[in-house]
């Protein structure tokens, strides 16, 4: 087994203390997500685990190979069998392609598997891999922004490493470009099989890319799951809305399920009876025009539509409840969209998260667009 494994790792700079007590793992193969807003120690972490930074306590290991044990075990970053795709790709102006890829095997990998023949071979091997074959010869000049980042990545892959990690690999990229690029990354690394960590701020690169996620905040991993998992059942409001858009409306638990303006919802959450906050995405406010509901249907709750903004792959819906002074924002793919002034039948599919006291706080987290029921 060669998957990461972070136990309990500990890190500060001075007084400043950035990580607290980490953990973290990624299965052998698959691709993980470390996501979180700047300046809560992802970095650090990828640093840590690539050997550029010492651990302060904590265990950092590959499958069953120690690589940072606390203050005294530290193999050196060459030894540890981590390759690193960093922003922009950082690729040597002066070099080839071909030049740029062979120097990530380094003078120990032709040593240990074989000469220069063996070293030009396997130039080419990962330059296929990465789509890029016929631009050996080429300088990075004379590349787009994602051709230099697979330059980038087949450089980092070239000696084979157990673990690939890639820091804010997008970042530089035009908008209209990350989407693919992501996906030919994310086949190249399948088809390598290699174990690898993605390192973003980006919450959409994560979920559409990794096989697992896992969040930090303020030096810590807050939630792990599959992109699924900790999008639909975050831990708490901040992370919900880190996430992905959100409606927050006021609410209250009880024997029968969470008390609203939308009905008795579902919570999938455990809490305390009493008051709170039910968090749900705009994409799960299902509604309906009332002339289309039968008679003796009495499904969701009454309400009108109060505004549509057109959003190109959707429409934005605003709903208002009658006689709650509430307003909800739904998604809908709706076509013709709804009338302004529409009555409908609105309704929550599926199980709803619901907050009390410090969980239904945003955490500094409130980075998207947040609706809070009010009146319309």
């Amino acid at each position: 087994m060669s998957g990461l494994v972070v136990e309990g790792a500990e890190k500060s700079f001075g007084r400043t203390g950035v990580l607290h007590g980490v953990d973290m793992s990624v299965p052998e193969g698959s691709l993980g997500a470390l996501l979180g807003p700047s300046g809560c120690g992802k970095t650090t972490l990828l640093r840590l685990v690539a050997g550029f930074e010492r651990l302060d306590s904590g265990t950092i290991r590959i499958g069953e190979r120690v690589l940072a044990q606390g203050r005294g075990s530290h193999v050196r970053p060459e030894r540890r069998g981590v390759g690193v795709v960093p922003q922009e790709g950082a690729l040597f102006p002066h070099m080839s392609v071909a030049r740029n890829v062979a120097f990530g095997l380094g003078r120990g990998w032709r040593e240990r598997v074989g000469g220069r023949t063996r070293r030009r071979a396997r130039t080419e091997e990962v330059l296929e891999l990465v789509g890029l074959t016929g631009y050996a010869a080429r300088m990075p000049h004379e590349l787009s922004g994602g051709q230099q980042q697979r330059v980038a990545l087949a450089r980092a892959l070239a000696p084979e490493p157990a673990l690939i990690m890639l820091d804010e690999p997008f970042n530089a990229l035009d908008p209209a470009l990350r989407s693919g690029l992501r996906e030919e990354v994310r086949q190249v690394l399948r088809t390598a099989g290699v174990t690898a960590l993605l390192v973003t701020h980006d919450p959409e690169e994560a979920l559409s890319t990794a096989d697992s996620v896992a969040l930090m905040r303020e030096g810590e991993i807050m939630q792990s799951g599959t992109p699924r998992e900790v999008y639909e059942r975050p831990g708490d409001a901040g992370l919900a809305k880190y996430l992905g858009e959100t409606v927050v409306i006021p609410g209250e638990l009880g024997s029968a399920g969470v008390e609203c303006a939308l009905g008795t919802l579902a919570p999938y959450t455990e809490g305390q009876r009493g008051g709170g906050s039910v968090v749900l995405r705009p994409e799960r406010i299902e509604f309906d025009l009332a002339d289309e509901v039968p008679v003796d249907v009495d499904e969701g709750v009454p309400g009108r539509v109060a505004d549509v903004v057109f959003a190109g792959h959707d429409s934005v819906v605003y709903l208002a409840v009658d006689g709650s002074g509430t307003r909800v924002r739904a998604r809908s793919h709706r076509h013709p969209a709804p009338a302004v002034g529409a009555r409908v039948r609105i309704r929550v599919s599926g199980e709803v998260a619901f907050f009390t006291g410090e969980a239904a706080s945003a955490h500094g987290w409130e980075t998207r667009p947040t609706v809070t029921a009010g009146h319309s």
